[in-house]
């Protein structure tokens, strides 16, 4: 068995293009907390009509809520502040429900909607985790739910 030894040139190249590397840059200060946290989307085609639908969650406690149509009629928006603590315990909610972890559904459904959630660490270089699903079963059914008990909650009659 042959060993193999680095020279010290060999080494101190290495070094020498480690050390000439920049720096990252330093984190981005977060001066506004209005960075969504969570985005859901249900759009598509089912028998009757199409569904367009979006939530968006902010880090600072706003939420915003929109519906859509084709045609221009029906179509609508509303804003509302519920605070950072529901805001905090749906992220949590959701990350328990394994919202953070799922992964796209393979099921191909016609007349479905397609739901498509994504969860933000609501920093301005955070990341973000996204799945879809086509039919409430499994983890996309109870992440569903308690996604419809935070719009019922916060945009009541909408």
């Amino acid at each position: 068995m042959r060993q193999r030894f680095l020279t010290v040139p060999a080494v101190l190249a290495i070094l020498v293009l480690a050390a000439a590397r920049p720096a990252p840059p330093p984190p981005c200060a977060n001066l506004f907390p209005h960075e969504p946290v969570v985005v859901y989307e249900i759009s598509g085609h089912t028998l009757c009509c199409l569904v367009d639908e979006s939530l968006t969650v902010y880090g600072d406690g706003y939420a915003r809520l929109s519906r859509a149509t084709y045609d221009g009629t029906g179509s609508k928006s509303q804003l509302a502040y519920v605070g950072t603590a529901p805001v905090q315990a749906l992220i949590a909610d959701l990350g328990a429900l394994g919202a953070g972890t799922s992964c796209d559904r393979p099921e191909l459904v016609s007349d479905m909607p397609l739901s498509t959630l994504s969860v933000m660490r609501g920093e301005t270089d955070g990341r973000a985790h996204t799945f879809s699903w086509f039919f409430d079963d499994g983890a996309g059914g109870a992440i569903t739910a308690r996604l419809d008990a935070f719009v019922q909650a916060t945009f009541p009659g909408f």
